[in-house]
């Protein structure tokens, strides 16, 4: 054993110490249920309402949206202003419903960051096989006014968290501008909020831009910030785009 190893083991020994503490004086608890224990006990996990990949649409994986899609439909998009969707395909973990929405609130506002590694198991699950034979993670970031709210990068977390589960390499490569709340506008209304508010990132020096991109977020609620991450990346010169968000709004 090296002298490096046996330095980090008192820091290690310690961190094991408080975390011990800190269990003895606040235990863990159910973000949804609150019974002790874990972060999210198993039975709350298994009845969170996942999506049906049988009933979701087979594009942009609304739940129910197998035989007739009303989100990605030539009429449902021209409403918003577009002709198509700017991604391969989309699948989400979760509908954005009860149990969920109070896990999602949980890791978001009130700042339950153990929750990530789970999010990004559950999240996995849910991709495709064929996803995780190359490509780049990235995800959708948060703007400065939710970063200085929530006091960590939400979206960051999970995606590194999902690069640790699929082996495929993680990026930062988009930056959120800020934009009206959109919470109250209507799905027109968020589309025309969002157009131009996500833009590619600065590449590192030496780093090209990847072919295939995995773009992942948390809520799809009516596709308004996919979308506009997906013209950010297609025009930072990315060809392949597959989406994965935790919920979607059924």
């Amino acid at each position: 054993m090296n002298g490096t190893r046996w330095a980090r083991m008192p820091a290690q020994v310690a961190a094991l110490i408080a975390q011990g503490a800190c269990e003895a004086i606040w235990t863990t608890r159910c973000v949804i249920c609150d019974a002790p224990g874990t972060v999210l006990c198993t039975r709350c996990r298994l009845n969170l309402p996942y999506v049906d990949r049988w009933l979701a649409c087979p594009r942009c994986g609304a739940p129910h949206g197998r035989v007739q899609c009303v989100d990605c439909n030539t009429f449902s998009l021209a409403a918003v202003g577009r002709t198509g969707i700017p991604f391969e395909r989309c699948v989400s973990a979760i509908e954005h419903r009860g149990r969920a929405r109070a896990l999602i609130t949980a890791y978001k506002d009130g700042g339950e960051r153990r929750l990530a590694a789970l999010i990004a198991s559950m999240m996995s699950d849910t991709m495709p096989k064929s996803w995780l034979s190359d490509g780049v993670i990235t995800f959708v970031p948060a703007d400065a006014a939710a970063l200085r709210r929530r006091g960590f990068e939400h979206m960051a977390l999970i995606a590194h968290a999902l690069e640790r589960e699929t082996a495929l390499p993680c990026r930062r490569m988009l930056e959120k501008l800020p934009v009206a709340d959109q919470r109250g506008l209507t799905r027109h209304e968020r589309f025309a909020n969002m157009a131009g508010a996500v833009r590619a990132a600065p590449l590192r020096t030496g780093k090209p831009v990847p072919e295939r991109v995995i773009l992942v977020d948390d809520v799809y609620t009516t596709g308004a910030t996919l979308f506009a991450a997906c013209d950010a990346l297609h025009a930072a010169g990315v060809r392949d785009i597959r989406c994965v968000t935790f919920a979607r709004v059924p």
